[in-house]
């Protein structure tokens, strides 16, 4: 059975699976909708699944409820294409035809679409893929359950008057409990560190961490449009939407505590959702826009009448990172007239800057000239942030805190890395990549270099970080 060309990972392959652990009952949905007509897909929500061809390469989908579950969304990749092949899928209920139809959208520029129908083992998903150059193929999958956690997918063309075979591949749910968890927790001294890190669910964005058995689980109080920034003093720095009655809708500063509870350090809302804080919690510096520049503001959240700008002035500053001893902060700021990084004292005095790479001076202003945000090392020898290059993406670099010796440490593959932060033992970055075709989050090893994947999810995980075991403990 010869590879399936990119061109061709149809609908059939971003189904993976799709009927699979369909019972009796289930069957008979397909054909005849009650309460939730795509409830023989349920299956496949919330979890991304893995195929592999012949060739070596690997097709990833990761599957999510959109529009209150009215649609199932499928982000399919194929790993290992150059460039990547991608592909959207959105399946419904066709209640003219009752039955579950789908309309797949390639990177080729393809377009395919098709239903279910119902096998005795399985289902049989007929389809007519669109080529960019307006040619019509004919292709038919027959899907089948093999485990509670596989399935086979078997598909072929219609070519020269007869129906040939393409491809069959094996589809692996990539969470599967099976599967022994990452456990990335960190121990220094007598505290224990768990990973969490921001997770874009259904209802939008939450915090999710690593419970004691290296699993993802939900922060104790989780509520929806949150997004962990930043730990301090053994509490979370998150930012939230939840605002009073009057209010504008916007991102607001909170911390969080291990009992759940949400407290404000400022009802001003923050312009680019990143802050930082130290000395329990009584010095922060919040990015806000002021008369129509982005700024840093200092603050004392028992204090409100204590706000005023911080840092370099007649220049935009966001994206303060204080060191770890409290005397300088780390931001990004265009003072020299792109966008870099620098370093300040404490009191916004003495702004040096760190970055300095022309290659990446026309990115745009919403990417801050490709560099940051940036995050110390617990001992504030060395500085880790995201470098984005036009011809590149985005990258994982590490500096010493004078800003020498600066050196990408993910060069060796494409996608896009981000989000980096220390681990408290400072062996480790932890990050965000979509380098196996989904954001998940990622351990680096600094000494070894080697990278280990934590997270399996649709959706996006992002900006993970370390923060006391305690802090985490299950509700």
């Amino acid at each position: 059975m010869n590879a399936l060309h990119p061109r061709l990972l149809l609908k059939p392959l971003a189904l993976c699976g799709l009927g699979l652990s369909l019972y009796g009952a289930a069957l008979a949905e397909v054909a005849n909708p009650s309460a939730e007509p795509l409830a023989p897909l349920a299956f496949l929500a919330g979890h991304c699944w893995e195929g592999r061809f012949e060739n070596g390469h690997r097709d990833i989908q990761c599957y999510e409820w959109v529009y209150g579950r009215q649609f199932l969304r499928s982000d399919h990749q194929v790993i290992g294409t150059n460039p990547r092949y991608q592909g959207i899928t959105y399946y419904g209920w066709d209640a003219l035809k009752e039955r579950i139809r789908f309309h797949y959208f390639t990177s080729a520029g393809a377009v395919s679409e098709g239903h279910l129908e119902a096998t005795e083992t399985g289902f049989r998903v007929p389809e007519e893929h669109v080529g960019g150059n307006g040619k019509v193929t004919r292709i038919e999958t027959l899907f089948e359950q093999t485990d509670e956690y596989h399935y086979s997918a078997a598909s072929r063309v219609w070519a020269d008057g007869d129906w040939k075979p393409m491809h069959t591949a094996i589809y692996r749910r990539m969470d599967a409990p099976q599967a022994e968890p990452n456990d990335a927790s960190i121990r220094v001294g007598e505290q224990r560190y768990a990973l969490a890190w921001n997770a874009q669910l259904e209802d939008g964005w939450r915090i999710l961490r690593q419970d004691e058995q290296g699993r993802s689980a939900a922060l104790a109080g989780a509520q929806a449009d949150e997004w962990v920034w930043n730990a301090a003093g053994g509490e979370l720095l998150i930012l939230t939407k939840t605002k009073r009655a009057a209010e504008t809708v916007g991102w607001r500063p909170a911390r969080a505590g291990i009992d759940g509870q949400r407290q404000r350090l400022s009802d001003t809302a923050s312009s680019d959702g990143s802050y930082s804080c130290i000395d329990q919690m009584t010095f922060c510096l919040i990015a806000r826009r002021v008369d129509d520049r982005q700024q840093l503001i200092a603050i004392d959240p028992r204090k409100p009448e204590s706000e005023s700008v911080w840092g370099p002035a007649d220049a935009d500053n966001s994206s303060a990172q204080l060191a770890p001893d409290g005397k300088s902060v780390l931001f990004r700021s265009n003072l020299s007239g792109s966008w870099e990084l620098w370093t300040a004292d404490r009191d916004g005095s003495n702004a040096r800057r760190l970055s300095n790479d022309p290659n990446n001076d026309g990115i745009a202003a919403h990417h801050y000239g490709g560099e940051g945000p940036a995050r110390y090392s617990p001992d504030g020898k060395q500085i880790t942030w995201t470098r984005r290059f036009p011809e590149r993406g985005f990258d994982i670099w590490l500096m010493n805190s004078d800003g020498s010796e600066p050196r990408n440490l993910s060069a060796d593959h494409t996608g896009n890395d981000s989000y980096p932060s220390f681990s408290p033992d400072g062996k480790q970055i932890a990050f965000n990549s979509d380098r196996d075709g989904n954001d998940e989050i990622y351990l680096l090893e600094l000494a070894s270099g080697v990278v280990t994947r934590i997270t399996y999810r649709p959706g996006h995980d992002l900006a993970p970080l370390w923060v006391l075991a305690s802090v985490l403990s299950p509700n």
